[in-house]
């Protein structure tokens, strides 16, 4: 009986380090399982970011592409102002050009009247100036010699 009991308490042990040794690798199952979740999650968080960058850079390319046409669009716009600008003030400053090249004219046409009326007053003044040297003075006779006594 005692070999038996012996046996017995050996069975025993050998069941209970059997069940610590299946408890074990129960637990690293257990823990494999956890590791290879995190793991999947882990992946997936990673797909997830790549799929966000890829969407953020894609997004970025879009607005930038946006924001240069609008900049393209807003200098020819510019360029397009800068241009009329520049063409009405040549405009103007070729009308000033114009009326100013009339005034001129007018001036010019002005003072060769005035060049013309004084030579013809010159003229007229050397003409009676000759006429004048040349007529004879006849004398004013006195008031008192020709009082009769």
């Amino acid at each position: 009986m005692r070999q038996t009991q012996v046996a017995l308490a050996r069975i025993q042990s050998e069941l209970a380090q059997k069940r610590q040794a299946d408890e074990a690798i129960l637990a690293a199952h257990a823990e494999a399982a956890i590791q290879v979740e995190r793991l999947r999650a882990a992946k997936e968080t990673e797909d997830r970011l790549k799929a966000q960058q890829f969407q953020t850079k894609a997004d970025f390319a879009e607005r930038l592409r946006m924001q240069r046409m609008q900049d393209e669009s807003e200098r020819a716009r510019w360029m397009d102002d800068v241009q009329k600008n520049t063409n009405m003030q040549i405009a103007i400053l070729q009308q000033q050009m114009r009326e100013m090249e009339a005034e001129r004219v007018r001036e010019r046409e002005a003072a060769k009247s005035i060049q013309k009326f004084q030579a013809s007053q010159l003229r007229n003044l050397r003409a009676t100036s000759t006429q004048v040297q040349h007529a004879t003075v006849t004398p004013v006779p006195d008031a008192v010699s020709q009082i009769k006594t």
